[in-house]
C-alpha cells in the first residue's frame, strides 16, 4: 500500500520539544527533505506507477532487453534552583554569546546559498530548463489554446523512439526502431514544477530572513521589541534593563530561552537575572534612566 511506502518517512515530520532555530530552518531540513524523500520513493516504486519505460516493437527483440538498452541507468531539583543556575550563566557570561548568534546567521546565510546551488545543479541537469520552468509553466495556461506548446512536454517527454542495433544471424548489422513510452514522466513534471515553486519560496523567505537578521544586528531597539513581543508576562522595565547591558548574543540566547519556556517561567528568569543585574552594578546607568523617566524596575 502507499501508506507502506511513506512508513519510513514518518520519523521526519515529528518536531523536537526543544526549539533552537526558527521555522524557515525548519522548512530547510525537515519539510524539504520530506518533500525529497517522498518523491525519491514515488518514482522508483515501479509497482504503483509500472516500469520507468515500456518499448514497443514487432521483432523478437527480448522486452527486458531493449528496455534496458534504450533507458541507461534511470534507475535528518526543582524550578527555582534551575532558574538559579541559568541566572548564574547568564550573568557570568553576559556578552559573550555573540560568536553563537552569528554562526547562527552564517547557517541562515547557508540555507540561502543551498536553496540557490540546488537550483543550479536541478538546471544543469534538466538542461537549463528549470530555472523558467515555473514561470513557463504559467505562460502556458495563459496561452490560447492552439498556439501553446506544453513546457512540460518539452522537459519531459512521454513517448520517443529508440533505435536498436544488433548482428544477425548472416553477421550482419540489422537496425530494429520502437517507440517508447516513459509514464513515470507523467510524475516527474508534476514534482518538478513542485519542486520549483518550493525552492522559489524558499529562497524568498530566505533572504527575507537575512534582511530581518541585517535589521536587528543595526538597530538594537528592534532586539527589545520582538523579546518584548514575545514575552509578554515579562515585566517591561526588567526587559529594558537586561537589554541595556545585553549584546546582541545574549538578546538571541534569551529569545531562544523565551521560545522554549512558559510564560510565567520566563518572567521570573528574567526578574532574577535583571535583580543580579543590579546587585552586580551593571544597571546602575540604566536605574538613573529608569528613575529620570518615572520606570523604577521591581526587581
Amino acid at each position: 500500500m502507499v501508506f507502506e511506502l511513506f512508513g519510513s518517512v514518518k520519523r521526519l515530520v515529528k518536531l523536537d520539544s526543544v526549539c533552537i532555530d526558527n521555522n524557515v530552518f525548519r522548512l530547510h531540513y525537515k519539510a524539504t527533505v520530506i518533500f525529497l524523500v517522498a518523491f525519491s520513493l514515488l518514482v522508483t516504486s515501479n509497482q504503483y506507477f509500472g516500469d520507468p519505460i515500456d518499448c514497443i516493437q514487432r521483432d523478437d527483440i527480448p522486452t527486458n532487453l531493449l528496455d534496458t538498452y534504450c533507458c541507461p541507468i534511470m534507475q535528518d531539583k526543582d524550578k527555582a534552583e534551575q532558574i538559579a543556575l541559568l541566572v548564574q550563566y547568564l550573568k557570568a557570561n553576559i556578552r559573550f554569546h555573540n560568536s553563537y548568534f552569528f554562526y547562527f546567521v552564517v547557517c541562515e546565510v547557508l540555507n540561502f546559498v543551498n536553496v540557490i546551488i540546488q537550483m543550479y545543479l536541478i538546471d544543469a541537469f534538466l538542461g537549463g530548463a528549470f530555472s523558467t520552468y515555473g514561470l513557463d509553466v504559467l505562460k502556458y495556461t495563459e496561452m490560447d489554446q492552439e498556439a501553446r506548446v506544453d513546457p512540460m512536454i518539452a522537459v519531459f517527454p512521454r513517448m520517443t523512439k529508440c533505435t536498436f542495433h544488433r548482428f544477425g544471424s548472416s553477421g550482419d548489422v540489422q537496425r530494429h526502431d520502437a517507440l517508447c513510452i516513459l509514464p513515470l514522466n507523467i510524475v516527474n513534471e508534476k514534482i518538478y514544477i513542485f519542486l520549483w515553486f518550493w525552492f522559489v519560496f524558499l529562497a524568498i523567505i530566505s533572504g527575507i530572513i537575512l534582511i530581518y537578521r541585517l535589521v536587528i544586528i543595526f538597530f538594537p531597539h528592534l532586539r527589545y521589541v520582538t523579546l518584548r513581543s514575545r514575552a509578554r508576562l515579562t515585566d517591561r522595565n526588567h526587559l529594558r534593563l537586561v537589554m541595556e547591558v545585553a549584546k546582541i548574543g545574549d538578546w538571541f540566547l534569551l529569545y531562544l530561552l523565551c521560545k522554549n519556556m512558559d510564560g510565567q517561567h520566563f518572567r521570573e528568569l528574567m526578574q532574577e537575572y535583571s535583580k543580579a543585574i543590579v546587585e552586580d552594578g551593571s544597571g546602575k546607568n540604566l536605574l538613573k534612566y529608569n528613575e529620570k523617566e518615572g520606570l523604577t524596575p521591581t526587581a
